[in-house]
């Protein structure tokens, strides 16, 4: 299928047809759609402050491109589109509130970090900055950083610190923006908390309503920040099953996820050879005291420190040795990068082990399988429920006020009847001329409401089933090929056939529909693998259909 060309279609038919319609409205939102169905699929990042997000989209990315604090930071909606800036000493494009658009520094970007009074004034007047880059992954996805979506103040919401009234403002209006972008996004990348909050839940509620409760429109969950305590890290993937289950109507699948780690991997990578030779000096009970929290790890007590070596020949580490390999990063990285060199027989075992906790390739994997492949689909998809809740629309009120207008009209052509003796012939013949010619009959007014029907709804309706048929047979086909060998090979080519991989969807000969959904419902319930039975269950709803 061909799902661009399909939505393209409809949208020409929708264009000639709201022409009859006597409110030119439709017809500017009807071209609006036309300029989205050419545009990227957008795809928000969105959590609450604090949550990583700026992290996280560095390193979805690799590049440096939203800056990290340890304090909430974003202060603007950043989009993230493919292209070049056509000045690179300006390469940020302000689109302002009022409508204007500058070109500015990656100086002033950096300028509306933080939450100061100035930086807030500064980025009050913003509606969103704008990055082009050529990056592959901007190709299809248009990615959009938002700010936080929880307005915490001080730690705990400490009712004691004073902030400013721009404070508030701006936090509103992230507040507003946040949810805008999510609502105009297709999909979202949501950033969760170990234990899902209600605040959380709400908000993607609202996601799902606004993209119609659609498979073909996803929101995928991940676990930030899993290096910020030891136990979190260690149960990282129970956990995110775990607030993935909590979140099973929200979010289809919850991944755990250190960005800050990956980044700090990548740029010491060439380091940590020598970390791990100087770490594996330190004697485990010096290591264990000094992971434990950094004022530990920086202590400068010399008593301390020679209980900790006592009965050992090792020299320990000065307090500026100990800095130096702490290299400015965030402690819990730190700590996460120390205890995994420490622990590790060769650097490229402790490599392994933090790219694995890092996990950015599962999330790159899992962006360009859901989003990035899928995004003409997701696209598509989301036109259609727009034009579908255009449409709706006009069944419900248009048509009624035109009705309304109808009947206005027979009143009026009453009245000038009635009244035609108490003027001049020609006068009243003039006024039912007028009323002729502006009229619209009762029976026009159904046939348009069936042409409606008829020719937009019904077709939007049925590209949006085969929509999300094509899209569930599509990750299906994808899960298939990463358990291909713990099938049979009778039930992998049935399920080939099954979810469309050589054309259109087929069943094996001589079988019938209903025997071998049975087969498949029973083969569901055996089946430990989520996988696989993810697979097998979707057998049984395409077998439902035929």
């Amino acid at each position: 299928m061909n799902p661009i060309e399909e939505t393209r279609q409809i949208l020409e038919r929708a264009a000639a047809l709201l022409k009859e319609m006597p409110d030119p409205q439709w017809q500017s939102r009807i071209a609006e759609l036309q300029i989205k169905l050419s545009q990227p699929c957008v795809l928000a990042i969105a959590g609450r402050v604090k949550a990583g997000k700026s992290s996280f989209l560095n390193a979805l990315i690799g590049m440096d491109l939203a800056k990290v604090g340890e304090l909430e930071t974003t202060a603007t909606i950043n989009r993230f589109c493919y292209g070049e800036p056509e000045d690179p000493e300006h390469p940020v494009t302000v689109v302002w509130d009022n409508g204007m658009q500058t070109q500015e520094t990656l100086a002033f970007m950096d300028s509306l970090q933080g939450h100061d009074p100035e930086t807030l004034k500064r980025a009050e007047g913003i509606n969103y900055l704008e990055f082009r880059l050529k990056h592959e992954l901007l190709r299809e996805i248009t990615l959009v950083d938002t700010p936080g979506t929880d307005a915490v103040v001080g730690e705990g919401g400490d009712e004691h610190e004073k902030v400013t009234q721009a404070f508030f403002n701006l936090r509103k209006k992230h507040r507003e923006q946040t949810a805008s972008c999510a609502s105009e996004a297709d999909a979202v990348i949501y950033l969760v908390v170990a234990v899902a909050t209600h605040n959380t839940r709400k908000f993607l509620d609202d996601f799902r309503d606004a993209s119609a409760d659609s498979s073909a429109l996803n929101a995928v969950g991940v676990l930030s920040k899993v290096d910020i305590d030891t136990a979190l890290m260690e149960r990282r993937r129970e956990q995110a099953d775990y607030v993935a289950n909590s979140l099973r109507e929200q979010l289809n699948t919850v991944i755990p996820v250190s960005a800050g780690l990956y980044m700090a991997v990548r740029d010491h990578r060439t380091e940590l050879p020598l970390w791990q030779q100087k770490l594996k000096t330190i004697p485990p009970k010096a290591f264990d005291y000094f992971m434990r929290q950094e004022s530990m790890f920086l202590t400068e007590r010399e008593d301390v420190i020679w209980a900790l070596y006592q009965g050992t020949d090792a020299s320990p580490l000065s307090l500026s040795e100990r800095q130096q390999l702490r290299s400015g990063l965030f402690w819990s990285i730190f700590r996460t990068i120390a205890t995994t060199l420490y622990h590790s027989s060769t650097p490229e075992e402790a490599l392994q082990k933090l790219d694995d906790i890092a996990n950015m390739d599962e999330v790159r994997t899992t962006v360009r399988e859901q989003f990035f492949n899928r995004s003409k689909i997701i696209r598509c998809f989301r036109i259609l429920t727009e034009l579908r809740q255009m449409l709706d629309h006009i069944r419900r009120n248009a048509f009624y006020e035109m009705r309304q207008q109808c009947q206005l009209h027979d009143k009026w052509v009453q009245f000038v009847k009635a009244n035609a003796s108490r003027t001049d012939s020609a006068t009243a013949e003039t006024l039912l001329a007028f009323l002729q010619q502006h009229a619209q009959a009762e029976a026009d007014i159904t046939a348009l409401e069936e042409r409606l029907r008829r020719e937009l709804i019904i077709p939007v309706e049925d590209l949006q089933l085969n929509l999300e048929n094509y899209d569930a047979d599509y990750r299906s086909l994808k899960l298939l090929q990463s358990c291909r060998s713990q099938w049979t090979e009778d039930e992998y080519q049935e399920l080939c056939h099954l979810f469309g991989l050589y054309g259109e969807r087929t069943m094996p000969q001589g079988m019938t529909a209903y025997a071998r959904q049975m087969y498949w419902r029973k083969k569901a319930t055996l089946l430990a693998d989520k996988k696989m039975r993810a697979i097998a269950e979707q057998a049984v709803n395409v077998y439902g259909e035929i």
